[in-house]
């Protein structure tokens, strides 16, 4: 995904695979590059980029791959959601990580920066698209499975990071049923009074 900040910095996510051995883990990967002659910005992580697991460590086959970007209007912090999983035999999780502006993981969020998450009633979840509301809080988007069919969800966090209150996730069937495959969501807008389209 690609993102551009009110300095017209751009930031793209997306994953790095890396090879140790016999193992291969997928990291999370943001790089910040100036907008206007696309060089890497070396303020941002190690000369312009930043890998991370979000679940700390990862073993053959599993990792995480930043799938959508959002940037906090006031602040600027950089908002990346996607999917993360411990290995390739793991169910995945959706992911939600904050960063500063130099590529830090934002600690006032989550846990040590980051949250992982499985909307209720979906399986094998992944973090699609994310957007944010008037009041901080972000929406994330996706697929998964529940009772063995494809499903869209929308699920929501606060701006810290916690289950926004009185929110429910949202799951919604495939509307072909069993003659649909590979049903989801990939886009999110959010609509004057905080709507979610």
């Amino acid at each position: 995904d690609l993102a551009v900040q009110i300095d017209g910095a751009l930031v793209l996510a997306g994953r790095s695979r890396q090879t140790s051995g016999a193992d291969t883990i997928d990291y999370v990967t943001l790089t910040r590059l100036d907008g206007v002659t696309g060089a890497a910005d070396g303020a941002f992580g190690t000369a312009g980029t930043v890998t991370f697991l979000p679940g700390l460590s990862a073993a053959n086959g599993g990792g995480g791959d930043g799938q959508a970007l959002a940037i906090q209007p006031l602040d600027q912090k950089i908002l990346v959601a996607g999917t993360w999983k411990a290995d390739a035999a793991a169910e995945s999780q959706v992911f939600v990580a904050r960063f500063d502006a130099t590529g830090t993981l934002d600690g006032t969020f989550g846990t040590a920066g980051f949250v992982l998450l499985t909307p209720a009633g979906v399986t094998s979840p992944s973090g699609n698209a994310i957007a944010l509301r008037s009041d901080g809080s972000i929406i994330v988007v996706g697929t998964g499975t529940a009772s063995g069919a494809s499903v869209g969800f929308v699920t929501g966090l606060t701006s810290t990071g916690d289950p926004i209150p009185g929110f429910a996730d949202a799951i919604v069937q495939d509307p072909l049923g069993s003659a649909g495959a590979n049903f989801g969501f990939n886009a999110v807008a959010i609509l004057a009074g905080d709507g979610i389209l």
